[in-house]
């Protein structure tokens, strides 16, 4: 059975990526905790990159 909770928050966190300036696209596969962004990397801020490795690794 699929946790709806579960499901939420993994929508709220695609949504907060694609947030950050120079994404262009963002998959979240939570089963495996793997993100992978498309980015324009003239626009793309590498820094808030670490701070969304802090975060995750955080979570853990």
């Amino acid at each position: 059975m699929i946790d709806q909770s579960e499901n939420s928050d993994d929508r709220s966190i695609e949504r907060a990526l694609s947030l950050l300036p120079g994404v262009d696209q963002v998959s979240f596969f939570s089963r495996d905790r793997i993100v992978y962004l498309r980015v324009n990397e003239e626009e793309f801020d590498r820094g808030a990159l670490r701070d969304i490795e802090g975060l995750v690794d955080s979570a853990d």
